[in-house]
């Protein structure tokens, strides 16, 4: 899901036999447009059968950018308003299953791809055009990367997690687009779902039972602190930020929405008042 529009709320969803259109070619996926005043369906983008379906969203002023469970992957450009497709980048064979798509904030027609390989593999977009303009492999070991991360702290390097035992934080040079550091959690701390970056630290956020958060220095990628989370909120599934806080969602039985205090500050430490934590029950 991506919420970076005035008037709306976008996400990427599976459809069901009899809700797909008269004459479509077979996909079973779609990207939602759902306008916040009312909640209501505003616009769909139906995919292909050939673009399958898409895991990782992120968007622009005029566009969505869709990941997708491809081989090879693909990327789909969709205009907002009219939710059509306006270009397809379509990746190398090998780089296959786009798991997410990032931008960099500190160059905003730039987007990040990372493939569910061994190892992954990470790809730098121009989104103008949808052309590719370098790609990487990550090291031996560094496999089928979840998440990423590059904020408007990070003008030099982007930040990965990995879905492996236990997780691994990888630092890539924007430069190069090489792997220059990479951090080994410990023994639990696996599958890095989310990371978050502030001006000193990263937060990585495991989908284990607990889930973990764990606070890393960025200057020498060592990990300063973690956080376990509370008995039943487990398997963290996202994480954003907020000011001074970081909020994870959990898959649980009766989902929860866990706030943190401790981005851009430090040490990381639960909430201190009991009303900054919330259970969301459907």
């Amino acid at each position: 899901m991506e919420d970076g529009d005035a008037g709306h709320i976008f996400a990427a969803v599976s459809v069901a036999a009899n809700h797909k259109p008269v004459g479509m070619d077979g996909g079973n996926a779609a990207v939602i447009k759902i306008r916040k005043s009312d909640m209501r369906i505003a616009g769909v983008h139906f995919f292909t059968s050939a673009d399958n379906m898409a895991y990782t969203l992120a968007m622009d002023a005029g566009f969505i950018y869709s990941g997708q469970y491809t081989y090879p992957g693909r990327i789909v450009k969709i205009d907002k308003r009219t939710m059509k497709v306006a270009n397809t980048l379509v990746l190398a064979p090998g780089s296959n299953d786009v798991r997410w798509i990032f931008k960099d904030a500190t160059n905003p027609r730039v987007l990040y791809a990372l493939t569910n390989t061994q190892p992954g593999g990470v790809l730098r977009v121009d989104m103008d055009n949808m052309k590719l303009l370098r790609s990487s492999t990550l090291n031996s070991g560094c496999d089928n990367p979840l998440a990423g991360v590059s904020s408007v702290f990070d003008r030099d390097f982007l930040y990965i997690g990995t879905n492996t035992v236990p997780g691994r934080v990888i630092k890539v040079a924007k430069d190069t687009m090489q792997q220059v550091a990479e951090l080994p959690l410990s023994a639990g701390e696996d599958t890095i779902v989310s990371l978050q970056s502030d001006a000193v630290y990263l937060y990585a956020a495991t989908y284990t039972k607990p889930g973990f958060v764990v606070q890393i220095r960025k200057s020498d990628m060592r990990a300063v602190g973690k956080l376990p989370l509370s008995i039943g909120e487990d398997k963290i599934t996202a994480m954003v930020h907020g000011k001074e806080h970081l909020y994870a969602a959990t898959d649980t039985v009766h989902g929860r929405l866990v706030r943190l205090q401790g981005f851009r500050s430090w040490p990381l430490k639960a909430p201190s008042q009991p009303e900054v934590k919330a259970s969301v029950v459907p």
